[in-house]
């Protein structure tokens, strides 16, 4: 009964008070982390200039399916990294000076952790075609794509 009362707590402080908090809580942490988005998203026009799909065929012009893929991996990158810290800032703004403190932490360390993670689960367009290349044998480091 008491974890209940505890989540009811939570919630009622996100529904009035805990959102300033959880706004004054995401402060330097959450501008911090949410400055990497910029360096996801600067990986987007490179995508667009790729001159191969993930199927290891040529792509002349623009590359839209992997410019849009790469928008749609940096997306949920980027939010986890705005919303982590506020949801992890709001859960523990309830509880006691030691928990608000280590909830503080995990505030600033868990979307460097989430970001490393994802970043497996969804690597860069380049990085994949680049890897699908090499392993059908098509050399992108020349200009033709010439079969290596």
């Amino acid at each position: 009964m008491a974890s209940v009362s505890g989540v009811t707590s939570v919630l009622s402080k996100i529904g009035t008070t805990g959102k300033a908090k959880a706004i004054k809580g995401f402060g330097l942490g959450g501008l911090l982390t949410a400055g990497f988005c910029l360096f996801d998203f600067a990986e987007v026009p490179k995508a667009f200039k790729l001159d191969h799909n993930k199927k290891g065929e040529k792509v002349e012009g623009t590359n839209w399916k992997s410019g849009c893929n790469e928008i749609l991996k940096s997306i949920p990158k980027c939010a986890q990294m705005l919303i982590l810290p506020a949801v992890i800032t709001a859960a523990a703004a309830g509880a006691g000076p030691i928990a608000a403190t280590l909830g503080g932490l995990a505030a600033l360390a868990a979307p460097m952790g989430g970001y490393a993670l994802l970043d497996k689960l969804l690597p860069h367009e380049e990085e994949e075609i680049k890897q699908i290349c090499q392993e059908k044998g098509i050399d992108i480091s020349s200009p033709q794509g010439t079969l290596a």
